[in-house]
């Protein structure tokens, strides 16, 4: 007899296409073809870093959880072994499992291998992420962002991270919760954009309010993005999910003439004379503005407020001397 390759026959089986932090089963079956004993089995499995190694029916026979010991397998005998493991990386990255059985024919002096390699691609993650906030923004004027996560899974998670990349010239005002960030907690002081979830229950649910502002610049769309993903012993993220929200940005085309009686230029006027103001206002731009107020600021000690009157006068507050 002579040995002809090949006749170790080995099937790997799990789910082609998985969610990302999920837990995935293998079954590996391998089943001597040939007509004799096959010795010293072992068999080694090289996985990704992506792979995180839960348990195994049997067990392996390393700390590594990566060599099994099989023994011999008789002539037409197959097995089987069962590998759980759960599968965290990013959305759209391709996973190769190689599993390498080395035996020893019965009666051959020489040592054989056999490779299977199973690829599985990441699809979607367990971790769910939306953002909220305004489809238009107006510099100098207060916004505010809701974050809501999610673990969408029946198991529990660890060492989740949240981080945001805030636009240009956006300036942060604060949050709730306020971030964190672990080791790297002082750094996550300064740029504000960062939260460490150590746990994260089945079907949890959380929220993140940011509230701020942005700086007037050139620029007509701002992009806040927000991404959500797991950290590895190193503290390295691994992204899962990444929501975007664009908002465009209004120009102040608003414009604003004062007139007092009848002129809209510096003039002498004469003590008890009566002043008319007229405010004429008037949006310049393509874009509807919301929420305008109009602030009249008379800061004088001459004025008798207690003759101020007019039509869609608004608010008189005398103790800071303006009308809104």
């Amino acid at each position: 007899n002579s040995y002809k390759g090949e006749m170790l026959d080995i099937k790997i089986e799990a789910e082609k296409e998985v969610a990302s932090g999920d837990i995935v089963k293998y079954k590996i079956t391998y089943e001597n073809k040939e007509k004799y004993p096959l010795n010293n089995v072992e068999l080694f499995l090289m996985a990704p870093k992506s792979f995180d190694f839960i348990s195994a029916t049997p067990t392996p026979s390393n700390e590594l959880n990566s060599i099994w010991e099989l023994g011999s397998i008789l002539a037409r005998e197959q097995k089987e072994i069962e590998i759980s493991a759960k599968l965290i990386g990013e959305v759209g990255s391709i996973n190769n499992i190689d599993v390498t059985f080395v035996f020893e024919p019965e009666n051959f002096a020489s040592t054989f291998k056999e490779t299977k390699r199973f690829s599985q691609q990441i699809t979607s993650s367990i971790l769910k992420l939306e953002v909220i906030g305004p489809e238009q923004i107006l510099p100098e004027k207060k916004v505010e962002y809701i974050v809501k996560y999610k673990n969408a899974s029946k198991s529990m998670l660890e060492n989740i991270q949240l981080q945001i990349l805030y636009p240009q010239n956006f300036v942060y005002q604060g949050a709730e919760p306020e971030p964190n960030q672990g080791k790297l907690e002082e750094i996550a002081r300064k740029l504000n954009n960062v939260w460490i979830f150590e746990k994260l229950e089945s079907e949890k649910e959380g929220v993140i309010k940011i509230d701020g502002g942005y700086i007037a610049d050139e620029e007509q769309q701002k992009n806040f993005i927000v991404q959500i993903g797991f950290l590895d012993e190193n503290e390295e993220f691994s992204l899962q999910q990444e929501s975007k929200l664009t908002s465009q940005v209004i120009k102040q085309d608003l414009d604003l003439d004062l007139i007092i009686n009848g002129e809209n230029t510096d003039q002498p006027v004469n003590f008890g004379q009566t002043l008319n103001y007229l405010i004429a206002y008037k949006n310049a731009g393509d874009t509807v503005l919301e929420d305008i107020a109009i602030v009249a600021q008379i800061d004088s000690e001459l004025i008798d407020w207690e003759t101020v009157s007019g039509k869609d006068l608004g608010v008189v507050n005398v103790e800071e001397k303006k009308i809104i």
